[in-house]
């Protein structure tokens, strides 16, 4: 069930458990490969992650995602996660066109 698999995966972002969110995210991928909610999701999910190729290759095409990651590093700052906030500064800087 692609759309559970996908809200399960944004339950665990949000608790920012982001290996379990993979997983399930992942899992709505391999269902539904087109769906802008998920790819989005799961590319973020891999940034989080460390897995800047992934990233990448799932957020290619989003137009918006390069400017989010960039609010993504300033908010993440804002959390006290400088690792996080270093991970969307270096993926914003992979997506410039």
């Amino acid at each position: 069930q692609r759309t559970a698999w996908h809200r399960l995966g944004l339950i665990a972002v949000q608790a920012r458990e982001f290996e379990i969110a993979q997983v399930e995210l992942e899992k709505a991928h391999q269902i539904d490969p087109e769906h802008r909610g998920i790819r989005k999701s799961l590319g973020y999910v891999y940034a989080w992650n460390g897995e800047f190729d992934r990233a990448y290759r799932m957020l290619e095409g989003i137009g918006e995602a390069m400017d989010e990651m960039g609010v993504y590093a300033w908010w993440w700052r804002e959390q006290a996660r400088p690792d996080l906030a270093d991970q969307a500064e270096n993926l914003a800087q992979l997506l410039k066109p």
